[in-house]
């Protein structure tokens, strides 16, 4: 049996020992398990400190009277006490129930039988077991993940010195891309990611389990983004693989159940939550989803999703007294928020590895095909891809996101809406808006809607080209009151349809699901 500090684990592709928690005695790994730097990296983040390395029952049960018991002498207890707690044995067993009055003889009783030390149980740290059950609920997800296609970056496909970025450089960087025909990004329908999607039965209701672990695994993104800005922010060092991990987080997600995860997106800023941190997940995943449907490969997608959870970097150093500005922006203001395409270059600087398309995302994806964008109003043949999908899923999440001058959001349907009218005048890229629209579909997953009998549902799963008829979950009568779950797949039906999109502001955020 070894203690171990987290911070000195390393991967693995074959565990030769369980892993316990130290603290709880709580096994978090089983031995032959593959060992993943994802794993260690949840363990830090939830505030777990050390591990047990064991494979004996016999180091078992000495993690468990040490983790979960306090240890009495029995010549320390005086005849005449009244338990306030269990007495165990050292075999966990129960000697003597909480209430009873120990006598001399019952004392002496537990001497002869060569009981020497008692045990209570250790009462239990509220805040600790919390933090271990997400641990282990994040650690499970991970797992379930772990079947998305292996992807490896090599050295050069990262950017091999990122102190030299600047304005000048990145506009080589773009003409270098457009003339070698590297701005326009070819799907890999041989290797396209959508191959390796699960397909769920969105007619059949999920376990509360699963998705209280996509809810934790959206929140933890939106906490490690958070992080990473903070750092940024203060002008420190940011592992690039801890970027990638968080994209690889992202993609094998939607890989494992892309409708909960779309749904997961439309759940409230926690408390103490950044919205550029929650943005910046947002995009990334709708991105991804986009990308997916145009049958980008999941190494395509990665490198997508890590330039999609910076693209708004430079708003870091766009004071906070514009950015949480509730009433409309002077035009000197505007003009400011447009500039952070250009500050997002100090803040790359500080990333050790950056793949090569990251900064022309960072600073084209406000940039529009008919050329009325910004910082330098380049046409559709000078943006890149990645951009370009990055520009919709912005202008998309934009819109359905609070702000600080928008009491509530535009619904969904609506901003699917503004995307096609965008996308129609020919700012945005058509094929990435037809992306959007098979993923999300014209009424978005996880967006509530009304039907034409007067219940209200909740938006399931996108039909493909089936644009106005989503699977959903109906769960308020025409009396607005809650019944019994009933899932439809609209495309079946002859009689029920979607007459508009509903606001359910107060209700959770994957209650259908």
């Amino acid at each position: 049996m070894e203690y171990v500090s987290v911070s000195e684990l390393a991967p693995a592709n074959t565990l030769p020992w369980d892993i316990y928690d130290a603290v709880t005695a709580f096994r978090l790994f089983t031995r032959g398990e593959r060992f993943s730097r994802d794993f260690i990296r949840v363990l830090g983040e939830n505030g777990i400190k050390k591990v047990v390395l064991t494979g004996t029952a016999d180091s078992i049960d000495q993690l468990v009277r040490k983790a979960c018991y306090r240890e009495i002498d029995v010549n320390a207890i005086k005849p005449g006490t009244t338990l306030a707690f269990d007495i165990h044995g050292g075999d966990g067993s129960l000697l003597l129930a909480r209430g009873t009055v120990l006598s001399e003889a019952t004392l002496d009783q537990l001497k002869k039988r060569g009981v020497n030390k008692l045990y209570v149980r250790r009462m239990q740290d509220t805040a600790y077991a919390n933090s271990l059950r997400r641990t282990v609920a994040e650690l499970n997800l991970i797992r379930r993940t772990n079947h998305m296609p292996k992807v490896h970056f090599g050295s050069g496909d990262f950017i091999s010195n990122t102190a030299l970025l600047n304005e000048r450089s990145i506009e080589r960087m773009a003409q270098k891309f457009e003339e070698t025909g590297r701005m326009v990004v070819e799907a890999d329908a041989v290797n396209a990611l959508m191959k390796y999607m699960r397909i769920i039965d969105c007619l059949h209701a999920r376990e509360e389990k699963s998705k209280e672990d996509y809810l934790r695994l959206y929140h933890s993104l939106v906490r490690q983004t958070a992080n990473i800005l903070h750092h940024i922010r203060s002008s420190e060092k940011v592992n690039g693989d801890l970027l990638m991990s968080m994209a690889e987080q992202a993609v094998a997600s939607l890989v494992s159940d892309r409708e909960l995860l779309l749904g997961a997106i439309g759940s409230e800023l926690e408390e103490g939550e950044d919205y550029l941190a929650k943005h910046a997940v947002n995009v990334a995943v709708v991105a991804a989803n986009i990308a997916s449907e145009s049958e980008y490969s999941a190494k395509q997608i990665m490198e997508l999703s890590f330039g999609a959870l910076l693209s708004d970097i430079g708003m870091l150093r766009v004071a906070d007294s514009i950015r949480f500005k509730t009433q409309p922006l002077t035009s000197d203001e505007q003009l400011e928020i447009m500039r952070h395409t250009l500050y997002g270059m100090d803040g790359l600087q500080l990333i050790n590895k950056l793949p090569h398309s990251t900064p022309i995302v960072a600073y084209q994806s406000h940039e529009r095909n008919d050329g009325s964008g910004y910082p330098h109003g380049k046409k559709a043949y000078g943006i890149h891809d990645f951009a370009k999908i990055v520009a919709v899923a912005d202008v998309y999440h934009a819109q359905i996101a609070r702000r600080p001058w928008r009491q509530h959001a535009t619904l969904p349907y609506q901003a699917i809406e503004e995307v096609l009218k965008m996308s129609a005048s020919k700012k945005l890229d058509n094929r990435f808006c037809r992306s959007l629209l098979r993923a999300v579909s014209l009424f978005p997953v996880g967006s509530w809607v009304m039907l034409n009998n007067g219940e209200c549902a909740q938006v399931l799963k996108a039909n493909k080209d089936e644009f106005t008829k989503p699977v959903v979950a109906v769960l308020f009568d025409a009396d607005g009151n809650e019944m019994e779950v009933r899932r439809v797949d609209l495309a079946d039906q002859d009689e029920l349809k979607v007459i508009r999109p509903a606001r359910m502001d107060d209700a959770e955020p994957l209650a259908g699901f």
